[in-house]
């Protein structure tokens, strides 16, 4: 919800954040120590033309006034290539689809606690037999 109330981002990189960001249409730059997928979501932001290429946070302030007098210019290429992006639906944000997978690998048995582990509801209780639990 947030989100929505943002003109900029400045994001550390990793795909949900970026993703999240990418689907608000708002000019974006990723910093950071730029390891991992850091990486890969601040180049799409430049190849997206929405900020500059990922930028190491020792670096970022030589860029940051640039950076966001373009951001949050209406008519600059970043605030024009945003608002065209076109990044899925925010609210498709795969939660359900990942619970709904949980909750069937659990029912079919195919997950089980760790070994050794007494797993209990939320109320103190075991879990029924239909979640074999380790010896």
């Amino acid at each position: 919800m947030l989100f929505r109330q943002m003109d900029a981002f400045v994001v550390h990189g990793g795909l949900g954040t970026t993703v999240e960001a990418l689907r608000m249409r708002k000019p974006t730059v990723v910093t950071g120590i730029l390891l991992m997928d850091q990486r890969f979501w601040g180049q799409v932001c430049h190849d997206k033309n929405i900020g500059p290429k990922p930028v190491h946070i020792e670096s970022f302030k030589d860029i940051a006034t640039d950076w966001a007098d373009r951001a949050l210019d209406p008519e600059s290429d970043y605030g024009k290539a945003a608002a065209a992006l076109s990044f899925g639906d925010e609210d498709n944000d795969g939660v359900a689809a990942n619970v709904n997978e949980f909750v069937r690998l659990v029912e079919s048995g195919a997950l089980h606690p760790p070994r050794g582990h007494k797993a209990k509801l939320e109320s103190g209780e075991l879990l029924p037999k239909a979640y074999p639990q380790s010896a």
